[in-house]
C-alpha cells in the first residue's frame, strides 16, 4: 500500500489500482488450510507497508474491495504506531472488522521498536483479543 521510508514523500497507491490489482487476484489467492476465515502466513492475502493503518480511508476503501471480491483469510498487518488511545483502537478495529478485516498480524521488529513505544502494541493485542471475529497473530522478527 505504501513505498515505506521515513524520509521518502508519502506514495499511497491509488483506490482505483487498488481495485484493479485485487481483482487481477481474485481467485489465485490459496486460503488459510483451516477455512477462509482463518488468517496463516502462507495463505491468503494481507495488507502491509509502511503502516497501512495510517492512511484510515484507503485501508477501509481496500477491506470493502477485499471483501467484495471474496478473497480469503484476509489480513493486516501493523507495527502498531497508530494505537495511542484504547478508544481510537478500539474504533477502528471495530470500523475495520464491520468492513470484513478477518485477521491481523501485530508485528514486533527491533527496527522500529524505538519509534513505537512498546505500550501500543501491548494495547492492539489487549484490544484485538476483546474485538470478537478476529484472529490476532504476534509475529517476534
Amino acid at each position: 500500500m505504501y513505498a515505506s521510508n521515513a524520509r521518502w514523500k508519502a506514495d499511497w497507491i491509488s483506490k482505483t489500482d487498488l481495485e484493479k490489482i485485487l481483482s487481477q487476484l481474485t481467485g489465485k489467492i490459496l486460503p488459510s488450510p483451516y477455512d477462509p476465515d482463518h488468517i496463516g502466513l502462507s495463505h491468503g492475502l494481507h495488507f502491509i507497508g509502511g503502516e497501512p493503518f495510517l492512511n484510515f480511508e484507503l485501508l477501509c476503501n481496500g477491506l470493502e474491495i477485499v471483501s467484495a471480491l471474496n478473497i480469503p483469510s484476509f489480513f493486516v498487518e501493523t507495527n502498531c504506531l497508530w494505537c495511542t488511545d484504547d478508544k481510537n483502537t478500539k474504533e477502528k478495529l471495530f470500523t475495520f472488522r464491520g468492513k470484513g478485516l478477518k485477521g491481523i498480524m501485530i508485528s514486533v521488529n527491533p527496527f522500529y521498536l524505538e519509534y513505537v513505544p512498546f505500550e501500543r502494541t501491548e494495547r492492539v493485542v489487549r484490544i484485538a483479543t476483546e474485538v470478537s471475529g478476529y484472529n490476532a497473530t504476534c509475529v517476534l522478527i
